[in-house]
């Protein structure tokens, strides 16, 4: 087994997101605390009772945590550079490419989904590491906001989408420390979380700047297309679950198959070691 394989192997079993669960496959409904916990993030169908935060996507809402509530802490997700292609503003989604004819594996994830957490947490910087900061693969990362018609893992997720969409469009320089610092913070997905005064703060801890504009592209319906269509071209791949990492000829679940995901990018590299 590869070293890197079998360290993120280990951390994952640490957290106990290993097993039968590869990822957040549903929608988020009503919780029972007793069935579930934050360390055991729970899996709900489509039937299951919708969470109460009825607000619509675009407004506010009580059912989640202040600003102030958020105990934010600085991330230490990436030791590797995290390079940012010559001309960000050609790329729809957040993109990280030291080379610009690099080929892409793009990551499907969720802003909420504790599952993506560990992946970006755990098992990303390694391969971002060897594989995307020597120039070989660009990664690109979209967020999955709906399954079908429905937010996903919680009305509040199509905002986080917009939110990372926003910081990406508005200072990409800053972008990949606001993916650091949402992830390592990230709150129970139970949790309504992704509220505006929530994601300005952690904006404007990882210095995404201008603060006003970011603010006003993730309230409004900035970036609303995009984020539809990440999701729908998510749907078309007929995956389960997030996190997969998808590239021209493959998907994988990187939680469930850290040696596949591996061996996916270094295809993608087209090296023979």
């Amino acid at each position: 087994m590869h070293e890197t394989t079998r360290r993120y192997a280990l951390a994952l079993a640490a957290t106990g997101l290993t097993g039968s669960l590869s990822g957040c496959a549903s929608l988020t409904g009503a919780f029972d605390d007793s069935e579930s916990s934050a360390e055991e993030p729970a899996q709900t169908t489509r039937n299951d009772t919708q969470t109460s935060d009825t607000t619509p996507e675009n407004g506010t809402t009580s059912n989640g945590p202040e600003a102030t509530d958020v105990d934010i802490t600085e991330p230490d997700v990436f030791a590797a550079e995290t390079p940012i292609p010559d001309a960000p503003a050609d790329y729809e989604y957040a993109t990280m490419s030291a080379r610009s004819d690099a080929p892409v594996a793009t990551v499907y994830g969720s802003w909420k989904c504790p599952y993506t957490r560990e992946f970006v947490r755990t098992g990303l910087p390694e391969l971002v590491a060897e594989f995307v900061a020597s120039g070989d693969v660009a990664l690109e990362f979209r967020s999955v906001a709906y399954d079908g018609d429905e937010p996903f893992l919680g009305e509040d997720a199509p905002r986080a989408s917009r939110a990372g969409l926003a910081a990406w469009h508005v200072d990409p320089d800053a972008y990949w420390e606001y993916f650091e610092y949402v992830f390592a913070n990230q709150p129970p997905e139970r949790e309504a979380w992704a509220q505006p005064d929530a994601l300005a703060r952690f904006a404007s801890e990882a210095g995404v700047e201008p603060t006003d504009q970011f603010e006003a592209e993730f309230t409004g319906s900035g970036h609303s297309d995009a984020v539809r269509a990440a999701s729908t071209r998510f749907q078309e791949l007929d995956a389960d679950a997030v996190p997969r990492v998808v590239t021209s000829d493959s998907v994988t679940a990187p939680n469930l198959d850290v040696d596949a995901t591996r061996e996916q990018f270094r295809t993608l590299a087209a090296r023979d070691d």
